[in-house]
């Protein structure tokens, strides 16, 4: 009996000195989350990851896309002559060549000089990520539509 009693000690107390470890209580590392979303006349849409293309050779050209889980809808938003924070504007003629780009299975809808649909971006941090604004009229030449993109916000992680 004293031989199953001492078992039985002995094993709740190696279950509890193990089940318990050093780094219970040590808070979790904090996951940054990349994203892009907006709304597409007045539809939600969010991507679930962001990317941003830096080129450092000039004309410093900066290009942040993301796309749904399924890739049917994307939005790519490309500034060119990026010289970083502050608000860019495209699609106000030949000399501004920023666009902002949704694709969608209806095609692509652009900013763009020849249509005169106008957006901006605008860049709030600017360090190895990317966060900010951004809203744009989109027009698809294929179609002859257009389409509203309001409330753009990303976070995005700066790839060279």
């Amino acid at each position: 009996m004293k031989t199953i009693l001492k078992t039985l000690l002995l094993t709740f107390l190696f279950i509890n000195l193990y089940s318990c470890t050093s780094d219970d209580s040590s808070p979790e590392e904090e996951q940054t989350t990349y994203f892009i979303k907006a709304k597409i006349n007045g539809e939600q849409f969010e991507s679930n990851f962001a990317i941003t293309l830096y080129n450092t050779n000039e004309p410093n050209i900066i290009s942040i896309q993301g796309a749904t889980q399924d890739n049917t809808i994307s939005i790519h938003l490309i500034i060119k002559n990026y010289n970083g924070s502050g608000t860019y504007t495209a699609g106000q003629g030949i000399s501004n060549q920023n666009s902002l780009v949704l694709t969608n299975p209806d095609g692509a809808f652009l900013t763009d000089f020849e249509s005169g649909e106008n957006g901006t971006i605008t860049i709030t941090e600017n360090g190895n990520d990317l966060t900010g604004t951004f809203s744009f009229s989109g027009f698809n030449f294929q179609a002859n539509t257009s389409i509203e993109v309001t409330e753009g916000s990303f976070h995005a992680t700066k790839q060279l």
